[in-house]
């Protein structure tokens, strides 16, 4: 019967809409196989994927979390191709997002007016968890494999904790609060092991835990405990590294390889290097990214909803702002071309924002409510307005926005990065040598070459990585009868050991063209490589 209840619940049939609306959306416009998304920026699919089915360690920091989660569902979803469920399981972690944010914005809603009426507290919710889920950003990732949804779904469950935690009272925070906690610890750690930024939005929630049942209980021995389960996976890393993989970077067995990841050192290069000419268009790419998640209206109801929580949640929206301030820093002086997808958990917390904002327009024009003293009476015609704004609001925030972005975001006939791919493995023979330098290509000729066909014994090497030791030792190990043992070598060293190593034994092509190729080697062009021959 409780079970009934629940189900028949106006909560539980609104999560179910919400899920269903998120799910729906993902599926129709899912990508069927390898993608570099939409802009060309999802292209660490392709490498999670080969990463996943070799067991392999992928560029740092590694995402072990995420590895793991993808090789068991890849391989308990015998779904399309190995692409397609990595596809699959981003849309599914993205749908579960938006539930859990539902839920934690209906109790964020709770704690603002503790006896709200049920419709308006459900729609101001669903509203957050349709926003989200219908914004463009989050949606590019939701439908091709990459790590973000899984990192949203981490949030968004531990946001959810959180306002279970603040909601309890009193008598229950000692009693219950012990349980949520634990979870809390140990999602983050887990969460940690799939993105690093994590943490950074998770200090709000950490701070409004602990201002609701003390710092002591917080640092207690079950909670730091749990959080050293989750961050556990890392071991993952020297364990499976030691074990030589396909692909494993930075070779994390070794202590130095090891921290080498954690610190993602290839990448330190990248934070905080915008040039300061490139600084304010950047500032304006980054303020046109607001607007075009939520538009004006969403922006504008979303404020109202953090001036309500600085009134009654003040800790949770001044700690929040300041993550949200230095993830925006970050993500403005991070200097590639995918910088924006760093926002996607402070829109998140903005979206639950503009379900408390709807909720206390709704609420101000509902009678008899008592807010911090203040006395809402009755007026007439105002529950119609009300019912008015749900509907504007439902329009002009992500019905709108399905309706301006489901083109560019519809990936479910972009079949453009596996046709590029295999056009370049047919084209060349069998136990040749492709090596490439952009990460689109290397990427999907890796996904290629070990999960497609890897029959085709075709080495496909990395250009970039051939300045790192541990990647020489690597493709030779993998390759030995057509890359020598090298160390401490330049590239145009590397390519003239390659070049000798082959001769007469196998072929070796290139997906680009520079000055230390053309000086040494002929090219032929064959289409989309250049077939190579020692002058």
């Amino acid at each position: 019967m409780i079970i009934t209840s629940r189900i028949k619940s106006p909560e539980f049939l609104t999560c179910t809409f919400v899920g269903l609306i998120a799910v729906v959306l993902y599926l129709t416009t899912l990508a069927p196989t390898i993608s570099w998304g939409s802009d060309g920026k999802a292209v660490d699919g392709a490498e999670l994927l080969t990463a996943a089915n070799v067991l392999g360690i992928p560029h740092p920091p590694g995402y072990p979390t995420y590895t793991l989660l993808l090789k068991v569902f890849a391989s308990l979803v015998p779904v399309g191709d190995y692409a397609f469920r990595g596809n699959l399981l981003s849309s599914l972690m993205a749908t579960l997002t938006t539930v859990f944010l539902f839920l934690a914005t209906v109790r964020l809603c709770k704690i603002i007016v503790p006896s709200p009426s049920t419709w308006i507290l459900n729609v101001s919710s669903a509203l957050a968890g349709i926003t989200f889920a219908t914004s463009p950003l989050f949606w590019s990732q939701s439908v091709v494999t990459e790590v973000y949804t899984l990192n949203t779904l981490f949030l968004s469950s531990m946001l959810f904790i959180t306002t279970s935690i603040v909601l309890q009272s009193k008598s229950q925070i000692t009693r219950e609060s012990g349980s949520k906690l634990w979870i809390f610890s140990i999602l983050l750690g887990l969460g940690m092991g799939n993105h690093i930024t994590l943490i950074l939005f998770a200090i709000p929630l950490i701070v409004w835990i602990g201002k609701t049942i003390g710092w002591r209980n917080m640092v207690s021995t079950k909670p730091l405990l749990a959080l050293g389960i989750g961050l556990s996976t890392y071991l993952y890393l020297p364990i499976r590294s030691a074990q030589s993989p396909n692909i494993n970077w930075g070779h994390a067995h070794t202590m130095h390889g090891f921290l080498w990841m954690l610190t993602a050192k290839p990448y330190q290069d990248y934070a905080f290097n915008i040039p300061i000419a490139s600084l304010v268009p950047r500032i304006t790419e980054w303020a046109n990214l607001i607007f075009s998640q939520f538009n004006p209206l969403g922006i504008f109801v979303g404020l109202l909803g953090a001036r309500r929580l600085f009134l009654q949640i003040q800790t949770f929206l001044l700690s929040s702002l300041v993550a949200m301030a230095v993830i925006s820093i970050y993500a403005v002086t991070y200097s590639t071309i995918d910088f924006e997808v760093l926002m996607i958990p402070a829109f998140l917390l903005f979206s639950s924002w503009i379900g408390v904002g709807f909720f206390w327009i709704s609420t101000s024009w509902i009678p008899n409510y008592s807010i911090r003293g203040l006395t809402h009476k009755s007026l007439n015609g105002l529950p119609s307005l009300t019912t008015a704004l749900t509907i504007l609001a439902f329009l002009m925030v992500p019905i709108t926005s399905i309706v301006l972005n489901f083109d560019s975001q519809n990936m479910r006939n972009d079949r453009t990065a596996y046709i590029h791919s295999k056009s370049i493995m047919d084209l060349v023979p069998e136990g040749s040598t492709i090596i490439s330098n952009k990460e689109k290509n290397v990427f999907s000729l890796w996904y290629m070459s070990h999960v497609e066909m890897p029959e085709r014994d075709i080495a496909v090497i990395a250009a970039p990585l051939m300045k790192y030791d541990w990647y020489l030792e690597d493709i030779h190990r993998s390759f030995p009868d057509r890359i020598p043992a090298m160390s401490d070598i330049t590239f145009r060293e590397a390519l003239r050991e390659i070049m000798s190593h082959t001769h007469g034994n196998s072929e070796v092509f290139f997906t680009f063209r520079n000055g230390d190729i053309t000086r040494d080697y002929e090219l032929e062009k064959l289409d989309k490589v250049y077939k190579a021959a020692i002058k």
